[in-house]
Parts: C-alpha cells; sequence; structure tokens
C-alpha cells in the first residue's frame, strides 16, 4: 500500500520556508493536545517487589534509578551488592490458617517496623505482624477462597538511608488437600482421589468409618483408591462413607466423602421445569419414563445429606442465606423386590449456578428410563 505522505501529495504545498504544509498544520493542532494531556497524566505506584524479590534474589538487590512509559513499564537500574538494601527472611513462606511466622530484617537494620497487607481487595482478615516480625495468620474460618496470599513488609534505616523489604505468606485453611471433595460411586465399585501435603511428606489415608465396608488402596501416597462393598442389606440404600487425608507433617486433616447406591435400582432426580433456581429454591422429582413425579408422590423419601439449607417432604429445596459449595439430596424408594436410590448435587448458590443446573436437569429428564428395579 502507499505511504500517508504519498497518498497526500496532492493535497498540500509547501510553504515560503519549505516546509510541507500540511504536516505543519497537523503538528500545529495535534501537538498541544497531547501536551496538555500528558501534563495531566499521573501514572499508578509501581510496585517493584516482584521484581526485586524474585528476579533478583540472593545477594543482589535492584536499585532503581529510572521508569519509562508509555507502551511496556521499562523499568531501568543497577544490580548492586546488598550494601544498602535491606533483606528480609523468609521471602517467601507458606503456613496453616491460625499459625504463626517469624521474620526479620537485617543487615544491621534499625529502627525496624512491620506492617501486613493483602493482595486482594476483597480480603478482609489479612493477618497481624507484632513489632518483633512475628505474623498471625487469620483463622480458617476467614477464609473464604480457602486460602490468602499476604504481603510482609519491613521498613528501617541503614546506614543513614530508608530501606525495606517485603515477602510473600501464602495462608491454606489447610495443609493438606485432596481432590474431588466428593464422589458418587456404586456398591462394589471403586473411585480415585489425588492428595497433596504442604511441608514435604506424603498423605496418610484412612476411612471415617470401615464398618461400612468401604477399603483403601493404600495407607500413604499422593494417589488413592476408594472401593466399596458389595451391596448389604443391613446398611441404607444410600449412605455417605468419609475418607480422611492427613498431614504427615503436622496435625491437618481434609477429608472426602463418598456417596455409595447400596442397591442396583437408580433413581432419576431432576429439577422441574418450573422451577426458578434465582428465587433460591427448586423443586426436585423423580423421573421415570419421562414422567416427573415429586419424592411424595411417588412413595418415595427424601434427604439433605451435604450442605445447609431446607428439604420438604415433597422434594423442595430451599437454600440457606450466604450459600455456598454444594447441597447433595439423596432419595430412597423401598419395595419389596426392587428398591431403589438416587442422588442430586446442586451447585449453590442457585441463582448463580442457574444455568448448570437447568442443563443437567433437562439432560436427566431427556434421558431418564424406567428405573423403578433393573
Amino acid at each position: 500500500g502507499f505511504k500517508a505522505d504519498q497518498e497526500l501529495k496532492y493535497f498540500t504545498f509547501p510553504d515560503l520556508s519549505g516546509n510541507d504544509v500540511l504536516s505543519s498544520e497537523i503538528r500545529k493542532r495535534i501537538f498541544p493536545t497531547f501536551e496538555r494531556a500528558l501534563a495531566n497524566f499521573s501514572p499508578s505506584a509501581i510496585d517493584t517487589f516482584l521484581v526485586r524479590n524474585l528476579l533478583f534474589p540472593g545477594h543482589n538487590a535492584l536499585q532503581l534509578t529510572d521508569v519509562h512509559v508509555p507502551g511496556d513499564l521499562n523499568l531501568l537500574g543497577h544490580i548492586d551488592p546488598l550494601r544498602t538494601a535491606a533483606i528480609i527472611a523468609p521471602r517467601q513462606a507458606t503456613i496453616e490458617a491460625g499459625d504463626s511466622e517469624q521474620f526479620s530484617l537485617g543487615p544491621n537494620v534499625s529502627g525496624v517496623t512491620w506492617s501486613v497487607r493483602g493482595t486482594d481487595p476483597d480480603d478482609k482478615q489479612v493477618g497481624t505482624v507484632n513489632a518483633s516480625g512475628l505474623y498471625q495468620a487469620p483463622a480458617a474460618g476467614t477464609l473464604p477462597k480457602g486460602y490468602l496470599v499476604a504481603v510482609v513488609t519491613g521498613s528501617g534505616t541503614l546506614d543513614g538511608q530508608a530501606v525495606m523489604s517485603s515477602a510473600m505468606v501464602t495462608v491454606l485453611a489447610s495443609t493438606v488437600g485432596v481432590n474431588p471433595v466428593f464422589h458418587f460411586c456404586q456398591a462394589g465399585s471403586s473411585v480415585s482421589f489425588h492428595a497433596e501435603a504442604i511441608g514435604g511428606g506424603e498423605p496418610l489415608w484412612s476411612l471415617k468409618s470401615p464398618a461400612l465396608g468401604g477399603t483403601l488402596s493404600t495407607s500413604k501416597g499422593a494417589e488413592c483408591t476408594y472401593t466399596a462393598g458389595a451391596i448389604d442389606s443391613s446398611r441404607g440404600l444410600i449412605f455417605l462413607d468419609t475418607v480422611l487425608v492427613g498431614n504427615p507433617g503436622s496435625e491437618a486433616r481434609a477429608e472426602t466423602q463418598v456417596l455409595v447406591r447400596n442397591t442396583n435400582g437408580l433413581l432419576q432426580i431432576a429439577i422441574s421445569k418450573d422451577s426458578d433456581p434465582a428465587t433460591g429454591q427448586v423443586q426436585l422429582q423423580i423421573i421415570e419414563a419421562g414422567i416427573p413425579y415429586n419424592p411424595d408422590d411417588y412413595g418415595a423419601t427424601c434427604e439433605l445429606l451435604i450442605g445447609g439449607g431446607t428439604l420438604s417432604p415433597s422434594g423442595l429445596y430451599k437454600q440457606p442465606a450466604n450459600a455456598s459449595g454444594f447441597a447433595v439430596i439423596a432419595m430412597t424408594y423401598k419395595d419389596p423386590f426392587a428398591s431403589s436410590a438416587g442422588a442430586i448435587v446442586l451447585p449453590l448458590p442457585l441463582n448463580l449456578y442457574e444455568d448448570i443446573n437447568r442443563r443437567v436437569s433437562r439432560s436427566i429428564r431427556e434421558t431418564a428410563l424406567k428405573v423403578r428395579g433393573e
């Protein structure tokens, strides 16, 4: 294609000094606008924490001398020995909610003061740090996301100069985690889990209620397989079995639950077409041969196994205030010849996952077959 000056050569002419008239007019009209805009330009504060502590760790420090914008942010400086820079220790820490971590600032820094801030504006509780640099993590109940990332900063004076250094602290509600946190399993079948423990060591596996007939493939390691016991009429038609996972380096413990269907008969459960999850409540129905039934009309009983809220005998579920996580609702139908059971998992709050709940229920209604005994 043509360049701009080639395209415009027939629309301009030189002035008495030989300068291009169009170019001069553009500069005269546009440049003052840019100058006024740049005169009022105020960049936001530049946080060099990641550059100083992650890109240049060890015994060197980035001494920032200049910053250039616009375009990519360009930081200019020198990599100098830490003669006039403070060193915080440790630079990073991962601890469990409610625990503490001791920080220090050196070498030979005087008048040290400490502060802590969160990295997410939504974090209400970020912990505290006292005058000696001891950071106290908040309780697990104050971590709605299950974790917190905080920045602990020490400030003081070194050789007459003000210095500061920061460290990153990751606070976990638990130093052991397991995935998934919930699983369905037919009697006699198996499901697998994965766990990780912070601080080294292999996760420890055990069953909360061995009498329910389940077994584990191992007692130690990152991977574990749970196998449900065979169908046993002495147990309920559907029940929860709890798998415990421990951190060998601490007393931290997590758990995952397996919903075991202790019968071959399957009940298909879905949200009714008329339900509006945005209202915070839904009507649950049993689908048989494409026909919906309320549990009490079908002769089935229903039970809220996991999650808050209320559940009526007719299958009307109402979520609790400040709902989060998920709810598990089970239904059972007892018959001398062919008993059946089923369950549904509802992500909470209902209005936030309205589309998912509707899609799953529609799929169940479209594919459900006669299941009162198989």
